[in-house]
């Protein structure tokens, strides 16, 4: 994801109403992609560091056309889904020969076996929210997509639905293996998406696109990464001029004698030229260490 999409990502946390949730469950909307009809395209599920599109973003396309069997491979970069992949049934619900592992239906308290009652109408509802339900699917409740089967290569259905069809249960889950067939249903119409995922983001605590383990100023956002001495902190929040580790009356001194120059170290926001902004960097890091910085650097 671009610095740009990153800063426009709008987030929610959702806390769903299920009792046997192991994980915090966060709705995001990442800009840099298709819309999802409930304003959040992104669910990321923080026991695993996955993030779930959607199934309506992806409503509509091929296996074939994700994958780029038709030519055009759209989880390579310039693709509509770039950096993402499916997910298989394992990911998706945990389902091995004992204890359930760690997957988005265990995060939200949902077993992984076969036909399952998820018990109740409003966590039913709040699981068909994270699928991304518009349409025929809001008033009916049910939502539909594709993904892989354990063997990460055959394809598989995973439903759910708010309730379901026979009556006698408020909500289910499921998974069909291959062959795919499952043929529309007049009372709950399908709707056909992708279990598409990625990896979360490395953490980027000031959002300038370097995550913070190759950042060397963590705290203050310098994509650009100057760091003119070499000691492995960037300009931005090295005002330690001499490279004692700590910014004091020394460090003050020699930026005066390089104030109204262009001298590359002393100059700590890069602009070119050592004027009262960089006097302004120096005096806010005053009697403190230089960085923080996520990288080998001289003052760790």
């Amino acid at each position: 994801m671009q610095p740009t999409a990153i800063r426009q990502l709008a987030t929610l946390a959702l806390l769903l109403p299920l009792g046997a949730a192991h994980a915090d469950i966060v709705l995001l909307n990442d800009a840099a992609l298709p819309p999802s009809a409930d304003g959040f395209n992104i669910t990321r599920d923080t026991s695993t560091g996955l993030e779930w599109l959607d199934l309506d973003v992806s409503a509509g396309r091929s296996f074939a056309d994700l994958t780029g069997l038709d030519g055009s491979p759209e989880f390579e970069p310039g693709g509509v889904f770039a950096g993402f992949r499916y997910a298989t049934r394992e990911q998706l619900t945990g389902a091995i020969n004992g204890p359930q592992l760690d997957s988005l239906y265990k995060s939200l308290g949902i077993s992984p076996f076969g036909f399952t009652s998820i018990g109740g109408y409003g966590p039913a509802r709040s699981l068909i929210t994270i699928a991304g339900c518009f349409g025929s699917c809001a008033a009916h409740g049910y939502s539909n997509g594709i993904l892989l089967d354990d063997d990460g290569v055959t394809e598989g259905v995973a439903s759910m639905e708010a309730f379901r069809s026979s009556g006698l249960n408020w909500g289910r889950s499921e998974t069909f293996g291959p062959p795919i067939n499952f043929p529309p249903n007049d009372a709950f119409p399908l709707q056909h998406g992708n279990w598409l995922i990625r990896d979360m983001p490395a953490a980027d605590a000031d959002m300038d696109g370097v995550p913070d383990g190759s950042d060397n100023c963590v705290d203050a956002a310098n994509p650009g990464q100057v760091d003119a001495d070499g000691d492995g902190i960037g300009n931005l929040c090295d005002a330690d001029l001499n490279n004692d580790c700590v910014v004091n009356a020394v460090d003050l001194g020699i930026l005066k004698t390089e104030f109204f120059g262009s001298d590359p170290v002393a100059d700590l926001n890069v602009d070119g030229v050592v004027n009262s902004v960089d006097l302004g960097l120096l005096k806010s890091a005053f009697f403190g260490a230089p960085g923080p910085s996520g990288i080998p650097n001289d003052c760790p």
